[in-house]
């Protein structure tokens, strides 16, 4: 190849290299900048929770341990609010039971706060009227002694 034809190679893989990069740098910023969308300027965003009133304490399976926790559930509407507000007391049986399904070693994994939230959200969807699923799930403690 002569020297014009890797000229007009070397210009054109510059202009794709630019290109792309150029794409890149705003589809991330536009991405990463921090502004919501989904919601119109102004406009408030509703927030529900059921928070739970006082920690859980249990024993751990086949241990003379403790565990503590205390979680709130972020929740699409008001209606599960009043749900979980008025069968708080399933809501904190299902927490017990997946509590105390856990043995020591399985407290001490990397995942265990993901174990238990998907224990707990999976008994509660098929023990409460809820109208959608539970948005997320919140530790405020989770001790183990």
């Amino acid at each position: 190849m002569d020297k014009k034809s890797l000229l007009i190679l070397l210009i054109i893989m510059m202009a794709l290299i630019i290109f792309f990069t150029g794409t890149i740098v705003v589809v991330v910023t536009d991405i990463f900048d921090g502004k919501d969308t989904s919601v119109a300027e102004g406009e408030e965003i509703e927030t529900y929770k059921y928070q739970m009133d006082q920690a859980i304490i249990t024993n751990i399976k086949n241990s003379n341990n403790y565990v503590k926790c205390r979680l709130t559930f972020k929740l699409d509407n008001e209606q599960d609010q009043l749900e979980f507000e008025d069968k708080a007391y399933i809501v904190n049986d299902i927490i017990l039971e997946v509590l105390r399904s856990y043995t020591a070693t399985q407290y001490r994994a990397a995942d265990i706060k993901d174990r238990i939230a998907t224990s707990i959200e999976e008994e509660i969807v098929k023990n409460l009227d809820l109208t959608r699923d539970i948005k997320s799930i919140y530790f405020e403690e989770l001790i183990t002694q």
